[in-house]
C-alpha cells in the first residue's frame, strides 16, 4: 500500500473512544468565523464602492482637486478594472498564502488607501491611484474573491446559507456607509 492511512481528526477521535460527531461540533467556530468574514466584506463592497458615491462628488466640488465628471468616472472605470484583472492572481496569492493573509493585506490595503483619500489626495492623479488602484485591489483581496473562498473552504453541508449570509453582511455595509458617510461629510 503507498498511501498512508488517514490521520486526520476523525482518527485521533476514534482512538481515544471519543465521538467524532459531537467532538466536531463542539469545536467548530465556522459560524463566528463566518460574521467576521461578513464584516469584512462589509468594509470592503459597502464602504469602498458606494461609500464614493457619497464622498467623490464631495471631491469633484472641491475646486482644488481641478476634477470633472469624466475624470471621476475615469476613476471608477480604473477600480473595477483593477477589481477584474488582478483577480486570478489574488486567487493564487489565496492559494500560496491563505485566506487569512489576505484578508490581512486586503485590510492593510483599504487602510492605506483610505488614509490617503482622506488626508493626502489632492490632486485627481493621487486619486486615480488611490482610489482606482489601491483602495480597489484591497477591497478585492478583502472582499469578494476571499470570502467566496472562505466560506467555500469552511462550510460543505450549508454552504449555500453561509455564503448568503455573508453576502447579506456585506449588503448591509451598502444600505449604511452612505448615511455614515454623508453625517461625517456633513460635520466637516
Amino acid at each position: 500500500r503507498d498511501v498512508a492511512p488517514s490521520r486526520g481528526l476523525g482518527d485521533v477521535y476514534k482512538r481515544q473512544g471519543l465521538s467524532t460527531m459531537n467532538a466536531e461540533k463542539k469545536n467548530f467556530y465556522g459560524w463566528i468565523l463566518l460574521v467576521a468574514i461578513g464584516i469584512m466584506f462589509l468594509c470592503s463592497s459597502g464602504f469602498i464602492l458606494v461609500g464614493a458615491s457619497v464622498v467623490n462628488p464631495l471631491m469633484m466640488a472641491d475646486s482644488s482637486m481641478n476634477m470633472n465628471a469624466t475624470l471621476m468616472g475615469l476613476g471608477f472605470t480604473l477600480f473595477v478594472l483593477c477589481q477584474g484583472i488582478p483577480a486570478p492572481l489574488i486567487g493564487q496569492f489565496i492559494t500560496k498564502y491563505g485566506q487569512k493573509k489576505t484578508f490581512i493585506v486586503g485590510g492593510l490595503l483599504l487602510i492605506i488607501g483610505g488614509l490617503l483619500m482622506a488626508f493626502v489626495v489632492k490632486t485627481t492623479i493621487g486619486y486615480l491611484i488611490a482610489f482606482g488602484v489601491i483602495l480597489s485591489i484591497g477591497s478585492q483581496m478583502a472582499g469578494q474573491v476571499t470570502m467566496q473562498t472562505s466560506v467555500s473552504a469552511w462550510f460543505v453541508q450549508k454552504r449555500a446559507l453561509a455564503m448568503s449570509i455573508a453576502t447579506v453582511i456585506g449588503a448591509i455595509g451598502s444600505f449604511i456607509s452612505p448615511r455614515i458617510l454623508n453625517s461625517i461629510a456633513v460635520s466637516y
